[in-house]
């Protein structure tokens, strides 16, 4: 990945108006994503998000045309290979199926274009450090205020029926601004154990923020992020977040271990802290603190939502058959369809990518992940502790996505890129 991009420029270049109006473009976008959640925003009919990505794409693109930002051999050929994947498995390989798939390939596969949006940016913010830490701190600051609303919204929606319909109300409010006739994936409303759950796609941010935050030693954002990750009451999300931790833990070096005796006596402190405020939001729960969440992790393989997903192995492998190599294309469906209005949408992410890309898609798709992650494995002796977390956090995401729809969507692919970009620049810096 050294060579994705150019070396940085000389300290000193005048920005020029371009390179400004894309560095707001990119920081509104990327706030856009992060403060929209589920992505329906709209104006007149048009939306934001879209909008927003079309614009970054032809302003980006325009630097790069003009020479501005230059993409290294590596960066070349990575985009190479994701307009080639994009072309066989959203296009060609549809078009040749069924005709008709076309337009659900594309809304199914689309959002994989946010991965050369994010190539773009790394050429661009690897030329202009300062900008890439006034990029990062938009990031962290809406992925900040949204966690304070999803934990707001949780407490209120834990004050009884009331609030549970006042949280729902807010929400749908919010992530449609008022347009209540739209429905977006919303999670949120009281369980049937009596614990109120507030989750949208934006909580799967949440793993790689609590990561950097224990990387940097910042223990208000772990307690921050830590306390959102528990309103989403999603287990997926826990269970990756310790994956993330053991991960980081075992890469990080004799020299400067990801976690210390300093991060446990934190985490003791920080548990104490949650389990006090959980435990008075809990008190019109069912059943007492320690059962509730023991119990959501034990049922992790035994539930009814784990019976829906094991209800789409067999129809996902059954239609995998038909095209075990090269798969059926995006936007392909099994007879076990989960939704109509998106029939190509299943929560057994590598199961449905192996029946729509085939072996051959995927193992180019875990190539392309590999390639990207094992540069920070491989340099061993100045590893920081943010590119630690940053390695932890990456798995962690994906690991999360391999039973959820977290992953093919314009927020999955932002995280992702955002997070092979600053494990990058991580890995060459040292932690102070």
């Amino acid at each position: 990945m050294t060579s994705l991009a150019t070396r940085p420029i000389a300290h000193g270049r005048r920005t020029t108006r371009l390179e400004t109006v894309a560095f707001v473009l990119a920081c509104v976008f990327a706030a856009e994503i992060i403060l929209g959640g589920p992505g329906y925003w709209m104006v007149g009919g048009t939306s934001i998000r879209k909008l927003l990505f079309m614009l970054n794409l032809l302003v980006f693109g325009a630097l790069w045309l003009g020479g501005t930002i230059r993409l290294g051999r590596g960066g070349m050929t990575l985009a190479g290979a994701l307009l080639l994947f994009m072309s066989v498995w959203i296009l060609l390989i549809p078009a040749w199926r069924d005709t008709r798939q076309v337009s659900m390939a594309f809304q199914d596969g689309s959002p994989l274009a946010t991965a050369l949006l994010g190539l773009f940016f790394f050429a661009f913010f690897e030329r202009r450090p300062a900008m890439w830490q006034t990029f990062c701190r938009v990031a962290t600051v809406c992925l900040s205020l949204v966690a304070v609303f999803n934990i707001a919204l949780w407490c209120l929606g834990m004050t009884g029926e009331d609030g549970n319909f006042l949280a729902q109300a807010i929400a749908l409010f919010y992530f449609t601004l008022g347009n209540i006739d739209l429905d977006p994936p919303l999670y949120v409303g009281m369980m049937a154990d009596g614990f109120f759950r507030a989750l949208w796609i934006t909580g799967t941010l949440y793993l790689p923020a609590l990561l950097y935050c224990i990387a940097v030693r910042h223990f208000a954002g772990v307690l921050l992020f830590s306390l959102a990750l528990l309103a989403t009451y999603t287990r997926s999300l826990w269970l990756a977040a310790a994956l993330g931790l053991i991960v980081a833990q075992a890469v990080s070096t004799r020299r400067e271990r990801f976690v210390d005796g300093r991060v446990i006596a934190g985490a003791l402190i920080a548990g104490c802290l949650l389990v006090v405020t959980v435990g008075l939001l809990s008190s019109g729960a069912d059943e007492g603190l320690f059962a509730l969440f023991g119990n959501r992790v034990a049922s992790t393989f035994s539930d009814s939502s784990a019976e829906q997903r094991y209800a789409q192995v067999g129809p996902l492998l059954d239609a995998w058959q038909d095209s075990p190599v090269i798969g059926k294309g995006f936007g392909a469906s099994a007879s076990l369809v989960r939704s109509e209005e998106t029939p190509f949408s299943y929560e057994l992410t590598v199961l449905a990518m192996l029946m729509k890309t085939g072996v051959f898609g995927l193992l180019t798709l875990g190539i392309i992940v590999m390639a990207l992650w094992l540069p920070a494995l491989l340099q061993r002796s100045s590893r920081s502790r943010t590119a630690c977390a940053g390695m932890g956090a990456i798995m962690a995401f994906l690991a999360a996505s391999a039973t959820n729809p977290y992953l093919v969507n314009f927020v999955g692919m932002s995280a992702l890129s955002f997070m092979f970009t600053k494990l990058h620049f991580d890995r060459l810096t040292t932690q102070p």
